[in-house]
């Protein structure tokens, strides 16, 4: 009496399946990848922006409140590595109320909006810091 051969081995058909299966699940993971580099750009373009408006406002505290001129800075381009960023600097005259005012109270804020243009949209992104300036 012969007894019959169990299969022990993989069809073709079972074998490219599987390979198959594998490479979607490979397909799969290897799409986050662009994303997260992605991501992590626009945290570190982020990251450099509120470095930027940190810096700016540290630059006119560190003058005297007769010294701060008020009005209106634009800077289009920064100097390089921060070529990618435009920062707009305001200082207005508020009240005790944070009310825009013409005459001198006695308190000035200061306004900083860094912007960039974000590689993941269309649209612009920008950081903006507020602070205020007594007189003493």
């Amino acid at each position: 009496m012969k007894k019959e051969k169990s299969p022990t081995g993989f069809t073709l058909i079972e074998a490219l399946l599987a390979i198959f299966v594998f490479m979607v699940g490979v397909a799969a993971i290897l799409q986050i990848f662009p994303l997260s580099l992605n991501l992590n750009s626009v945290n570190e373009k982020q990251t450099q922006a509120v470095f930027l408006a940190q810096a700016k406002i540290e630059e006119i505290k560190s003058q005297s409140y007769w010294g701060i001129a008020v009005g209106v800075l634009n800077e289009a381009k920064l100097a390089s590595p921060f070529d990618k960023f435009s920062r707009k600097t305001t200082v207005s005259f508020v009240t005790s109320d944070l009310t825009a005012t013409t005459s001198d109270t006695g308190l000035k804020e200061i306004d900083v909006q860094v912007s960039w243009q974000s590689l993941l949209s269309l649209s612009g992104k920008k950081v903006v810091f507020k602070t205020l300036i007594a007189r003493k």
